[in-house]
């Protein structure tokens, strides 16, 4: 994030929960929650996942382009890779379709929260997903969002 912010020194850093704290190196501007900004609330929506041990992500919605966009909570990193990768991958859990790492639902202290923050999210109408580790779900977005948290739900 220092390279972020060194090469836009005018951007603003935001926060999710408990980062400020783990990152105290790092000047933020602003905290993350469950409600969007001001500034983006107009075509933004956001929610935080919630219940697990020491992961709070914010989760967005931008309603113009009915984009869902994701951080760490889901991979879709498809089927061609490289042997290695694939092996790790698969032992993760985050072989083929779009998924959440198998540490992720093991590491869940709360279920419940979980379930309702997946809920909120799946009252969004977006059409596709951008994950933060691999390529964008362009079709069937809902479904297989849905189906990656049916262990939730």
């Amino acid at each position: 994030m220092e390279d972020y912010k060194r090469a836009f020194p005018e951007a603003e850093l935001f926060a999710a929960p408990g980062l400020d704290r783990r990152r105290s190196d790092l000047t933020f501007d602003g905290l993350l929650g469950s409600a969007p900004d001001q500034r983006w609330a107009p075509t933004i929506d956001q929610a935080a996942f919630l219940g697990h041990w020491w992961l709070t992500e914010i989760e967005f919605f931008h309603r113009p382009s009915k984009t869902l966009i994701l951080g760490d909570i889901c991979y879709n990193l498809g089927s061609k890779m490289p042997l290695k990768t694939k092996l790790v991958a698969r032992l993760l859990g985050m072989d083929g379709d779009l998924s959440v790492p198998r540490d992720l639902r093991l590491t869940m202290k709360s279920k419940a929260a979980g379930r309702r923050s997946i809920d909120r999210i799946l009252d969004w109408e977006f059409e596709r997903v951008i994950v933060g580790h691999g390529q964008v779900v362009e079709h069937d977005a809902k479904r297989r969002v849905r189906e990656a948290f049916d262990w939730l739900l």
